[in-house]
């Protein structure tokens, strides 16, 4: 079937004529680029014409390179910047609640991850599960002192949990991150969208941090504030 298949592609690639082949092998063909199997024989050739032209490729080998990237982005999570290879949280004991222990994230940090790095547009969905109550026992790691990175993670509650938790069962989102910057390197999360790596649960959690970085530095707030407020003062002196 694979040999048919690489037949009439060749076939098109050479611009050889395509009534040779069975319309069952034709209709296959379409069939594995998810396309429109009914018609003439005359209206399936002239089908997988339009397809080769615009390059559209069999699922089987979308479905491989879907595979290989997420077998290849499983290693990468734990592959920091410098090289360094780090254990996978569910191998880590002792984690730990203690406020001071967490990094600082801003929300610059949030929109850098969620919205430039990873294409998303879940930042503002995701700040509501946090204000919502969905994120509960969130938890550091270290990983070790001379480690420049750390782990979070937390469970979060579904959208609509029920009394059978079998059905809804909370996740389990995890993040790694800088100790210093904030700045996210990688995340997962065991819901259906987590191999994304932005996924609502994670942003909630991420919203999460953000809120306690504010809280723990109220200083920092309000010198923010009283800057915002010269700016505008001055603004309006100008004007």
């Amino acid at each position: 079937m694979a040999d048919v298949d690489n037949e009439i592609t060749g076939a098109c690639m050479n611009n050889n004529e395509l009534t040779p082949f069975k319309v069952v092998d034709l209709k296959r063909y379409l069939a594995n680029r998810k396309l429109n199997v009914s018609g003439l024989k005359c209206e399936l050739i002239e089908r997988i014409k339009g397809a080769y032209r615009l390059s559209i490729t069999d699922k089987r080998v979308l479905e491989e390179r879907d595979r290989e990237e997420r077998e290849r982005r499983a290693t990468e999570r734990f592959i920091l910047p410098c090289g360094e290879g780090l254990p996978p949280p569910s191998t880590l004991k002792a984690w730990k609640s203690t406020i001071d222990l967490f990094p600082a994230v801003e929300e610059k940090d949030i929109y850098n991850y969620i919205v430039l790095k990873r294409d998303s547009k879940r930042q503002l969905k995701a700040r509501t599960y946090y204000v919502d109550g969905h994120v509960q026992k969130v938890e550091v790691h270290l990983i070790s002192e001379e480690c420049s990175h750390c782990y979070v993670q937390a469970s979060v509650l579904p959208s609509f949990p029920t009394a059978d938790k079998r059905k809804s069962p909370e996740y389990q989102p995890w993040i790694l991150l800088s100790k210093v910057t904030g700045c996210i390197h990688s995340a997962f999360c065991n819901c259906p969208a987590g191999e994304g790596e932005c996924c609502n649960h994670i942003g909630a959690l991420l919203y999460g941090l953000e809120d306690l970085t504010r809280k723990k530095n109220p200083c920092s707030n309000i010198q923010t504030l009283c800057l915002e407020q010269l700016q505008h003062a001055v603004c309006t002196t100008e004007t």
